[in-house]
């Protein structure tokens, strides 16, 4: 990743709000649904791994504070029996990053739901039913319209809409593929 000048998190998710800031348009909200990928950066901050990774240390001590801010929140809430608030660590980044410009972003925290037109959007397709991981047939059991877009190759199925993926080569897939 350094050869790449991508060792430095917070480089990465303030690449991330500048693609959100440049897709952008006037009259129409952009939504950011949580996905495995954007749960890797908390996982990354749960697990301490930024403690033995001098160029990300600082900041991973800011996200992790805000990471027990969260957890605290949470443990005063299901002592009153409230329901407990969500938390989105690259949303958190993002803003701190980008405060101004993405303001009017809104973001499905992971396990909320977004529809739009009776299509359930909320949801990036990782998470299955009762804890299994997402697949296709399985979204189609559930009855409900879904858009997904964890599967990387397009698919339609029993109004499960799943989308392809923006880059076709990213280095580790290699050979015939059904990604589009």
């Amino acid at each position: 990743m350094a050869i790449r000048q991508r060792d430095l998190v917070m480089n990465e998710v303030a690449d991330a709000a500048d693609f959100m800031i440049s897709i952008k348009r006037p009259g129409s909200g952009l939504v950011v649904v949580d996905s495995n990928h954007d749960l890797g950066l908390e996982k990354y901050i749960r697990e301490g791994r930024y403690r033995g990774d001098g160029a990300n240390f600082r900041d991973g001590l800011k996200l992790d504070d805000a990471y027990l801010e969260h957890r605290g929140r949470v443990a005063r809430a299901l002592d009153q029996n409230e329901e407990p608030p969500s938390f989105s660590m690259f949303e958190f980044a993002a803003r701190g990053l980008r405060p101004g410009d993405l303001g009017d972003v809104r973001w499905v925290h992971d396990g909320k739901s977004h529809t739009i037109d009776g299509v359930e959007c909320g949801h990036h397709g990782f998470r299955g039913a009762n804890g299994a991981k997402g697949t296709v047939a399985g979204f189609a059991r559930i009855g409900r319209k879904l858009s997904i877009a964890d599967k990387h190759s397009p698919e339609i199925m029993d109004g499960v809409y799943v989308a392809g993926c923006m880059k076709l080569s990213h280095g580790y897939n290699k050979g015939p593929s059904s990604w589009a």
